[in-house]
């Protein structure tokens, strides 16, 4: 079974925020246990949850899930609807806000490994990469594992 972690489940400010949180928390237990340990437990939700697909080669089915506290929330599918393998390149662009209305952007380009539906229509994130040689190898390794067809993404396809 491979396990592929695909994203945070926060965004990265709500995660160092939850930092806080635990801290907080940590702090509290020594004057109420009870509300210390909840804050404590939130917080390591908060910067624990992940999202991720799990791929079962030998029973031929996947389980796209919500990890929270190390616990994965999501339903088997059968594998059989995938049958293509791409890598698609995107630019991701992150901007924040001051109060000020002064505001701070900065973009880069990413390379997702995808699962594709036989028309390309649906895909399934596996993996997501900087470098687009890394990207490549990693998806023909993984068209080689699970007998996928790699191809490039051209959605109607028939």
């Amino acid at each position: 079974m491979h396990n592929f972690k695909t994203s945070w489940l926060f965004p990265p400010v709500t995660r160092i925020l939850s930092g806080l949180f635990i801290i907080i928390g940590l702090i509290g237990i020594t004057s109420n246990v009870v509300v210390g340990i909840c804050i404590t437990l939130v917080g390591f939700a908060i910067l624990l949850s992940r999202k991720g697909v799990l791929l079962d080669k030998n029973q031929n089915r996947l389980k796209s899930y919500t990890q929270v506290l190390f616990i994965k929330f999501g339903t088997w599918e059968t594998l059989s609807p995938y049958t293509d393998i791409s890598v698609l390149s995107f630019t991701e662009k992150t901007t924040l806000t001051s109060r000020s209305m002064v505001t701070s952007s900065s973009k880069k380009q990413v390379f997702r490994i995808c699962l594709l539906t036989e028309n390309h229509y649906q895909r399934l994130l596996l993996l997501q990469l900087e470098d687009e040689q890394a990207a490549q190898y990693e998806a023909e390794k993984l068209a080689d594992l699970f007998g996928f067809k790699k191809r490039i993404f051209s959605p109607g396809r028939i």
